[in-house]
């Protein structure tokens, strides 16, 4: 039980860094900060998605990775 919790504990603190750090990515904070909010739910001309579908793919993805990664067992669902 004690093993699984540090690896839980170990895996937490590297996802809130890689989350949180902008280490390969920009924080999310910074890619929003000059987009108004009402734009967030509005398609640009020209292209398939919008902020809010994109944030939305991120979520589920990366939720789908960490369920992944807690359990050698998981089955990814099929894709919305």
């Amino acid at each position: 039980m004690q093993k699984e919790k540090n690896q839980n504990e170990v895996l937490i603190a590297n996802l809130v860094q890689l989350l949180s750090k902008g280490n390969s990515h920009v924080t999310l904070e910074k890619a929003l900060e000059n987009i108004p909010f009402e734009l967030l739910g509005k398609t640009p001309e020209n292209l398939p998605y919008n902020i809010w579908q994109l944030a939305q793919h991120i979520r589920i993805a990366q939720e789908d990775i960490l369920k992944f990664s807690k359990d050698p067992s998981y089955k990814s669902p099929a894709w919305p």
